[in-house]
């Protein structure tokens, strides 16, 4: 198989590079002073060009506890052929690297790049990714905080860039209306680090915007007695993965998300989904909020809203958007929290969020 572990190339910035020259712009890189992000780049490619079969990669810790998992080689090499198949990326077309590489999704950027022997244009994985980028670029990943800040910062930046994944959380209404006629094509993925990135896309803007997620090549769908997702990768995964994500199933390849099983809230004796009732509350143009479960001695849990930010004149239209929700879904509580706590790629922290919000109440009593 003449691929990136036997035949390595790599264009950076314009240059290209193959194995020797790889080899030794990582010992030179290890030699002078440079920022973390870019040591990451040149730490994971020392990785990638050894003898091992597997790579270290780290977990996000969004949803549990922060761990390293070992992850085949060759599976990330056919995680990067479906995705480049599904973007039709051919060798030099473009990919911007502002995701960090010290995660799955910066990773799956350069073994992109190695594989479809694209020309991969890092930049520091800032908060406004785009802001000294002057050249277009065909693909791009960025997580929801950065387009966000994009958008604030300098919309027009994105006309740049022909094709945007997102990933690590939902975009909120308020940024799907932003982006909705953009020429940019913006997708949402679904995936996970045990997934090594995507197994599922979702167009979010333009005519071809879709309600649920289509599954890359040689991806299949079912679901287990909870209802939650159970994904089958040929060649990514070594075996059938059981997921925390209820789902309707459409069929085997596509499904609409729900949400986490693991944040479903029990009040009374009913569930409801935070991240359903987040949605209908977008409607208010606010703020980031999130839906938090509170201990509560006669519901058992109570559905709490955090909005971000400091206490201002919205929360009128934040309460009048509650008429869209259910009865049960109605927040009984209300608070705002200066900044959100997140994960080191930009996610809600939902265990401390709710935690925090428990604090409070507990100091209001």
């Amino acid at each position: 198989m003449n691929d990136s572990l036997n035949d390595p190339e790599l264009q950076i910035n314009d240059k290209c590079y193959n194995k020797e020259q790889l080899h030794h712009l990582i010992a030179e890189k290890k030699n002078v002073s440079i920022p973390e992000w870019e040591q990451s780049i040149f730490s994971f490619l020392e990785e990638w060009l050894n003898d091992d079969e597997f790579v270290t990669v780290n977990t996000s810790g969004s949803t549990g506890v922060p761990k390293s998992i070992k992850v085949s080689k060759r599976a990330m090499i056919v995680s990067a052929r479906n995705t480049l198949k599904f973007f039709n990326l051919t060798p030099g077309c473009t990919a911007l690297l502002c995701l960090s590489a010290n995660y799955i999704a910066g990773k799956m950027m350069i073994v992109r790049a190695l594989e479809g022997k694209l020309n991969l244009v890092i930049c520091e994985p800032a908060g406004v990714p785009l802001e000294n980028l002057k050249r277009p670029v065909d693909f791009a990943a960025m997580v929801p905080l950065q387009v966000y800040n994009q958008l604030e910062m300098d919309v027009a930046a994105f006309e740049r860039v022909k094709t945007v994944i997102v990933g690590g959380g939902r975009l909120s209404e308020s940024v799907d209306n932003q982006i909705a006629n953009r020429k940019v094509a913006f997708w949402e993925t679904y995936g996970m680090t045990e997934t090594l990135s995507h197994v599922a896309l979702r167009r979010i803007n333009g005519i071809d915007k879709k309600d649920h997620f289509t599954a890359l090549f040689n991806v299949s769908f079912s679901e287990d007695v909870r209802g939650c997702l159970v994904i089958e990768a040929n060649g990514v995964t070594v075996e059938a993965l059981i997921t925390n994500d209820l789902v309707e199933l459409m069929d085997k390849r596509h499904f609409r998300f729900l949400g986490r099983y693991d944040n479903v809230i029990n009040t009374g004796g009913i569930k409801v989904f935070p991240e359903t009732i987040e949605r209908k509350l977008e409607k208010a143009k606010v703020n980031e909020l999130v839906i938090v479960p509170v201990k509560d001695e006669k519901l058992g849990e109570k559905v709490v809203l955090v909005l971000e930010g400091e206490e201002n004149d919205s929360i009128g239209e934040v309460r009048e958007a509650f008429r869209l929700l259910e009865k049960y879904e109605q927040p009984k509580e209300v608070l705002y929290c200066p900044d959100f706590p997140r994960t080191e790629t930009g996610k809600v922290h939902r265990g401390k969020l709710a935690n925090w919000a428990e604090s409070i109440l507990i100091k209001k009593k």
